[in-house]
């Protein structure tokens, strides 16, 4: 992840490293292992007026995922799915390439080298990549899934669709923590 576009400037900083530039905010998919990180993920990417389509992909069981099922969110490079770990007994979230980027040999190194990088950070408030595969000539990052709700889903569930400010400022502490950890290692 990560992951932007967003409400707060910093979350549409780009990705960078050695002066390069491997990615937006987006895919750094910031996130805690909890609803509220969950949510703020999902803040994000609801803010960054993002598609939640994910068409375009023949999702089916490749490498170590015995079930791979799209879970109905596309970023800007790629398409979102969740993918059953035999080996681990475990889901973990799968990003694609979108198949227009997936022709581009710049996108593609960009997209390598972004999943190279993050996999480099560990912090509560950041996705974990694990590894990047290929499915039919499309790269695909494995990253840690975490189970939660959406933003939308979070304020449907609030009464009049109203988030409560100190809820709003919990999520976007969760966020700024994992920004805060990809500047320190030098990601942004």
């Amino acid at each position: 992840m990560v992951g932007t576009r967003e409400d707060v400037d910093v979350l549409g900083a780009t990705v960078a490293v050695d002066g390069d530039a491997v990615g937006s905010a987006e895919t750094v998919a910031l996130d805690a292992p909890s609803s509220a990180g969950m949510a703020a993920f999902s803040a994000t990417r609801a803010l960054s007026g993002v598609p939640e389509s994910t068409g375009e992909i023949d999702l089916r069981p490749f490498g170590p995922y015995t079930r791979v099922e799209t879970i109905g969110e596309q970023g800007s490079m790629g398409i979102v799915a969740r993918g059953f770990n035999e080996a681990f007994d475990r889901w973990e979230l799968l990003k694609f390439l979108r198949s227009d980027h997936a022709l581009d040999p710049a996108r593609v190194r960009q997209f390598h080298r972004e999943g190279r990088v993050l996999a480099k950070l560990s912090h509560p408030n950041v996705v974990q990549v694990f590894a990047i595969y290929q499915m039919e000539g499309r790269p695909c990052l494995a990253m840690e899934y975490l189970h939660g709700s959406s933003l939308a889903k979070l304020i449907r569930d609030q009464p009049e669709h109203h988030i409560p400010i100190d809820r709003w400022l919990a999520l976007f502490l969760d966020a700024a923590r994992g920004l805060s950890a990809a500047h320190q290692v030098g990601l942004l």
